[in-house]
């Protein structure tokens, strides 16, 4: 069983696509590493054309000044597990924490400091923005929500409000869920 690593962080405005690009090794200078296992994407608008660069820069393009373009985590994977394996634990863990939301993820399995050993983890970013049924261009998904008339606002958040304790307990809450999917992918395996 590995250990459990499960860090969140946030990113500016600004800096969204730069490491979306980096976690997807989508620049030759990130793929020379050549440690990119998987990577995938889900509920992004239309408008992206299913390119999760294009919505991290119109993110950072159209997010508010001090809001956070993205957020990301970066969890660490159970060496145990093969590719089909991993790939059904990243995406599980996604559909149930992060429903809803535009999302990208890359499995990354680099050599660590001897020949045979590695560190898989995984990078998921995603926006705390809500996808809905309201079609929107670029510039309004990002606009302030409005909640009398969801269709001429932007996309409701689904990050604010919390006290410091509420978001300390959806935390371990999100981490729990995490640990238990992983003890179930290795059991299974």
């Amino acid at each position: 069983m590995s250990i459990e690593q499960w860090q969140i962080e946030s990113r500016k405005r600004g800096h969204a696509a730069h490491y979306t690009r980096y976690v997807l090794r989508d620049d030759p200078r990130f793929a020379l590493r050549g440690d990119l296992v998987a990577s995938g994407y889900g509920n992004l608008p239309d408008w992206c054309a299913d390119d999760p660069v294009k919505f991290m820069v119109a993110a950072d393009r159209h997010e508010r000044v001090n809001g956070a373009a993205c957020r990301g985590l970066v969890i660490a994977l159970p060496r145990e597990l093969d590719k089909p394996a991993l790939v059904n634990l990243v995406e599980s863990y996604i559909a149930s924490d992060i429903p809803g939301k535009a999302h990208v993820y890359a499995v990354h399995n680099p050599h660590g400091t001897s020949s045979d050993a590695t560190n898989p983890h995984v990078h998921i970013l995603y926006s705390d923005r809500m996808v809905d049924e309201h079609p929107r261009d670029e510039a309004q998904f990002f606009a302030r929500y409005n909640a009398k008339e969801p269709a001429k606002g932007g996309c409701r958040k689904d990050s604010g409000g919390r006290s410091q304790l509420q978001l300390r307990i959806e935390l371990k809450e999100r981490k729990d869920k995490w640990s238990k999917l992983q003890r179930q992918a290795c059991e299974n395996a």
